[in-house]
């Protein structure tokens, strides 16, 4: 999976619900784990995976060993994609800078 690639969720329902999160894609409601609902909550339309990466080890660095957390990112994205959830588009942003 190219970690220059930028997740963005599709218009779906979900809300958290503790360490869980309740998907609702139109197709059916899924509950999905801590793991998975913390990418997705990071998934914004401007963070790469490498962001996502990069943000979740810095958070549990103490925990977690930096491989460990990057497979889990990438089997959360791809999760999240075989169901529906969301769409990678390309870092259009790339080498310009950002203002919110």
């Amino acid at each position: 999976m190219d970690k220059n690639m930028v997740p963005e969720v599709k218009t779906i329902n979900w809300k958290g619900e503790g360490d869980y999160a309740v998907v609702n894609n139109n197709f059916e409601k899924l509950l999905l784990n801590k793991s998975v609902k913390l990418v997705l909550e990071l998934i914004n339309g401007i963070n790469t995976i490498d962001d996502i990466n990069n943000i979740l080890i810095n958070e549990y660095k103490d925990t977690d060993e930096p491989h460990y957390i990057e497979e889990i990112v990438e089997e959360s994205i791809q999760l999240l994609i075989d169901n529906n959830i969301i769409n990678m588009k390309e870092d259009e942003i790339d080498g310009w800078l950002q203002y919110e």
